[in-house]
This record gives C-alpha cells, sequence and structure tokens, in this order.
C-alpha cells in the first residue's frame, strides 16, 4: 500500500472515530455492497442481507471510537455480518423446527394469540442466547443442536468440564435474563 493511501485510510479512521458522518460515508460506500453480496452468500435473501448490513453499520456507528485502523473496522464489518448471518441461519432452524413442532403436536385449531406469544418467548431467548460471553454461547448452541458435553469439547477443542461449565454457566445467565419466562425455555 502506497504512504498516501495509508495516510488517507488513516485520516478516515480519525474521522470516523470523532463522528463526521461524511468519513463514515466513504466506509458505508465502500463496503456496504461487498457485505450486501458476502451476506447473500450464507443466507439467499436479498433483503434479509440488507438488513443485516445495515445492523451492522448502525453498531458500528455506536462503536466508532473503538475502531482503531481501517483494517480494523474491515475485519469488524466482515466478521460481523458473517456472526449475524449464521444466528439467522440458526433462528430459522429453530423456528422450522417449532413449526414443525406445532403443526403436528397440537390440534387443528391453533391460537395465533398463544403462537404471537411464543414467538416472542423464542425471540427473547435469542437475544438473551446473542449476549452470552462467546464461548459459553458456542458451547450453548451447540447444545440446542442436541450435542453432548463429549461432542461439545471435540468440536470446541476444549474439556467436557468446560464445555459442561460453560453450558450450566450459559443456563444460569439465560435465566437471569428471562426470569420466570425461562421456565417456559428449558422444559
Amino acid at each position: 500500500m502506497e504512504l498516501n493511501e495509508r495516510t488517507n485510510k488513516e485520516f478516515v479512521i480519525e474521522e470516523v472515530n470523532i463522528g463526521t458522518r461524511k468519513a463514515f460515508k466513504k466506509i458505508f460506500d465502500k463496503f456496504y455492497l461487498p457485505l450486501v453480496r458476502f451476506a447473500y452468500s450464507y443466507i439467499k435473501d436479498s433483503h434479509m442481507s440488507e438488513d443485516i448490513v445495515q445492523d451492522v453499520f448502525t453498531k458500528i456507528w455506536t462503536k466508532r471510537k473503538e475502531m482503531s485502523s481501517y483494517d480494523n473496522i474491515k475485519t469488524y464489518l466482515y466478521t460481523s455480518v458473517r456472526n449475524k448471518c449464521l444466528n439467522e441461519l440458526e433462528h430459522s432452524k429453530v423456528k422450522e423446527k417449532y413449526i414443525y413442532h406445532v403443526q403436528n403436536n397440537s390440534s387443528v385449531y391453533v391460537d395465533t394469540e398463544d403462537v404471537e406469544m411464543e414467538q416472542e418467548v423464542y425471540k427473547l431467548l435469542f437475544d438473551a442466547i446473542e449476549e452470552l460471553p462467546n464461548k459459553c454461547r458456542k458451547v450453548f448452541k451447540l447444545h440446542l443442536e442436541g450435542k453432548n458435553n463429549n461432542e461439545i469439547a471435540e468440536i470446541l477443542e476444549i474439556s467436557r468440564l468446560t464445555a459442561k461449565t460453560h453450558k450450566q454457566k450459559a443456563k444460569r445467565m439465560i435465566t437471569e435474563k428471562l426470569g420466570n419466562l425461562s421456565f417456559y425455555v428449558f422444559l
């Protein structure tokens, strides 16, 4: 990279850090379309891809003071978009399982108010999972996929006891976050 280009990128980052919208727009214009394409490669939904990228840019604006370099922003953007896509895919899987369960285990009449309430509980659960510390979140998501402690330990290259501890910590934190609703979640 040329010195002038590096200096320009550093200047843009400094401007973003102090909240200059024009500098932020440069970052947005440079990365928006590539990030939408990147998101689309995961979720195959153009509207959802755009929503995910916009959410990431909103988050980066709120954390702009933490961005120390151009490469830091680029890495943060791509990592955040990937993680949001994976979360969306996971949410979709659970939603499909839920719909399948409702369709196959309930009477012909389904109270839409009950369904909406259950969907809200699931949304709160997923929000609580996303707020978990990274290791706890990874362990808990594998647990939700039906993996046992040994399988989780092998996948994440940690001990079985560590997997068990992270799972217990995640359940405790989710229970604290959801309060009385956690009873329904862990049934």
